[in-house]
């Protein structure tokens, strides 16, 4: 993405970025300035560099949350039981 996006971006500036995928806390910088759109955040951490970012920087994103709907330990995402608090969490401290 780092390499290749910022030259398809210069020669076609109407082209959306999508981030599908696991987010580390310590590529979230660099997903914030290469992507329009943000796929499976799914702990409130994330959400937090994120919001920091789009008050520094006066830009806004789209997010996207990764449910985890099944009871599989290998498998990541907010647990549906618990989907209804990190919504109301993400709305009421990161607008």
């Amino acid at each position: 993405m780092e390499s290749k996006w910022i030259d398809l971006k210069k020669e076609y500036s109407n082209l959306t970025l999508h981030f599908i995928g696991g987010i580390q806390s310590r590529k979230v910088k660099s997903i914030f300035e290469h992507c329009d759109v943000v796929h499976s955040v799914d702990r409130i951490k994330i959400i937090e560099l994120f919001s920091k970012l789009e008050e520094q920087q006066g830009i806004s994103r789209d997010y996207f949350m990764q449910l985890h709907t099944g009871n599989e330990t290998q498998k990541s995402g907010v647990i549906l039981d618990e989907a209804d608090k990190f919504i109301s969490n993400c709305i009421r401290n990161y607008k």
